[in-house]
């Protein structure tokens, strides 16, 4: 792990430790310590060109209201997830992907035939 200097409004500057996964802070503006979050790279589920859904690791060890001693997944609107939740949703996103499959070859069999 290395380290950064941030310019923050409430410490002022503080130099707090980066993990090697993180994307950097270079132009990112901080508020206060408690909004510091580090960010890996996305990893992003894309169909025709269209985001349907996007993860990432991330980690806020400052934060108040749901402090992260821990890092975490963060995905889109869900927000936050521990590793447990994370392989929920994966288990769930490949039982929705059966469900797609049935739904086309339904689809197909209302049609008449099968491609």
């Amino acid at each position: 792990m290395g380290s950064i200097i941030l310019r923050t409004l409430d410490r002022g500057e503080v130099t707090i430790g980066e993990p090697e996964w993180c994307l950097g802070h270079e132009g990112e503006r901080v508020g206060y310590l408690a909004d510091i979050t580090h960010n890996g790279p996305a990893t992003v589920l894309e169909f025709d060109g269209v985001e349907l859904l996007s993860a990432r690791i991330s980690w806020a060890p400052f934060a108040k209201l749901q402090p992260e001693p821990y890092p975490v997944a963060s995905v889109d609107e869900l927000g936050s997830l521990e590793p447990g939740r994370l392989r929920e949703l994966a288990a769930a996103t490949a039982l929705y992907a059966g469900d797609l499959y049935r739904l086309a070859n339904e689809a197909e069999r209302l049609r008449g035939y099968r491609s």
